[in-house]
């Protein structure tokens, strides 16, 4: 078992206000199923709400969303993407993150995650601060003011040209869980699954936090395809967009609104904390 200091902060589409929690984190095993091991991040200190204002130990860079929470009943019953995460940060420092995201109707944002910081910050799997920490998980609500981040196996990813990481996550109306899992080279290496409620929007972020400086390389999501529960001709249409483009096309559906294809979300490099807001 191994434990480590971390800062968690989360923004919803629904609020400016931010929240985060310093904790001591400990990973426990979960019994989850043969072949998984899920790990449940606690929080021992009090979850301390933050306004934006205190932007000091995390900002948020470039980012491409689809944010709208709407009374609808629609929801996404599945989204997958590629992401290319580029080079991880040279020199390490706590701590950059980067990923892409779905919030839901219960508080919940649904979520892998690419860190880069040093070694001894990383979590149990990691160990090496030139490659990138990557983990499937749900930063997940357990209060008013409070959530507790929730992850699969960590591995690492060196962040060559070619490196890429197949991400999905289905909702199972069995379960009313979004079971997610990552892939790379086809060989599934991080999964979850936990009822989150049901998500409804889908962004991307860059997350900076603690004592991190410099340059964020830029990055590339591939092939993103999302499932809408039913056909819904406007919900594409992006409405939070900052340093990032489509250069091979908007988001557009073959089947009138209920499946959506962006071929590829380009993110520009950044530097941190510059171009952080």
């Amino acid at each position: 078992m191994s434990n480590y200091i971390s800062t968690f902060c989360h923004s919803s589409s629904r609020s400016p206000v931010r929240f985060c929690s310093v904790s001591l984190v400990l990973l426990l095993p979960l019994p989850s199923g043969p072949g998984t091991n899920m790990h449940l991040l606690l929080s021992l200190l009090a979850v301390i709400p933050l306004a934006a204002a205190q932007a000091g130990y995390y900002r948020y860079g470039p980012t491409y969303g689809i944010r709208r929470q709407t009374p609808s009943p629609v929801f996404i019953e599945s989204l997958s993407t590629t992401l290319f995460p580029g080079a991880p940060p040279a020199p390490a420092t706590p701590r950059l993150a980067l990923w892409p995201g779905m919030d839901t109707d219960g508080g919940d944002l649904i979520q892998p995650i690419f860190v880069g910081t040093r070694a001894e910050y990383y979590a149990q799997g990691c160990t090496d601060s030139a490659k990138w920490c990557v983990f499937s998980s749900v930063y997940h609500k357990t209060s008013v003011l409070g959530a507790t981040q929730i992850s699969g196996d960590a591995f690492m990813v060196a962040g060559a040209p070619n490196d890429a990481v197949y991400w999905e996550a289905k909702y199972n109306p069995q379960s009313g869980e979004y079971d997610q899992q990552l892939e790379v080279n086809g060989r599934v290496v991080s999964k979850i699954s936990l009822d989150s409620g049901k998500a409804k929007t889908f962004y991307t972020g860059v997350e900076c936090q603690d004592d991190h400086r410099g340059v964020v390389s830029s990055h590339r999501y591939v092939n993103t395809t999302i499932i809408l529960s039913e056909a819904n001709l406007r919900w594409g249409i992006p409405n939070d967009v900052y340093m990032t483009s489509t250069p091979n096309g908007a988001p557009s559906s073959p089947d009138g609104g209920k499946t959506w294809v962006i071929p590829e979300i380009l993110v520009a490099e950044s530097v941190s904390p510059k171009d952080f807001r």
